[in-house]
């Protein structure tokens, strides 16, 4: 299920090695605003360079850090915990993959499948993943006299999966931010 970030309120999760932080934005005035903030530091070994270890350990720290984020208005906090649904999860940096690249009007195949392929041909040479593996998006960043310059963000299916799994486990629908 997708949800539009900040339609109304939207609750962001991001889970380091060593902590989890959240936050809940909500739009107000045209504006994003933060609600209610959180932070907890995570068992020893529950994750290790963004893959998940201890399944049971990063859940209970998970629902701690829901139940005590705190509500912020104005200079005031007050503990209230958020219960959400849907989120926008963070993947850790560590599985991230960033490339970026150029190439000269010459090269540019023309329609949305051809360049999707330009791409590909492009994470296989630089992304140090199985291309069955390979989960990626990219972007045009800008059009020039002499060509394309693309950006290219990719992550391991599998990292996703694992992660979407989890997350499902405990009743939260996840849309993924590399």
């Amino acid at each position: 299920m997708r949800f539009n970030f900040l339609s109304w309120r939207s609750v962001g999760i991001d889970i380091a090695d060593r902590s989890i932080e959240v936050v809940e934005l909500a739009e107000r005035g045209g504006g994003a605003h933060i609600t209610a903030l959180g932070r907890v530091s995570l068992p020893e070994g529950a994750v290790a360079r963004g893959v998940i270890k201890d399944r049971p350990g990063l859940a209970a720290a998970l629902r701690e850090v829901l139940r005590g984020a705190e509500t912020v208005a104005g200079r005031k906090k007050k503990s209230s915990g958020i219960a959400p649904r849907q989120i926008v999860f963070g993947l850790p940096d560590s599985q991230v993959y960033i490339h970026s690249f150029s190439r000269p009007w010459g090269t540019v195949p023309k329609g949305d499948e051809a360049l999707g392929a330009l791409v590909l041909v492009e994470a296989r040479e630089h992304i140090p993943l199985e291309e069955s593996d390979l989960l990626l998006s990219y972007k045009i960043l800008q059009r020039t006299e002499t060509g394309l310059d693309f950006l290219i963000a990719a992550t391991s299916r599998r990292l996703v999966d694992d992660w979407y799994r989890f997350l499902a486990e405990l009743g939260l629908a996840a849309e993924f931010d590399l």
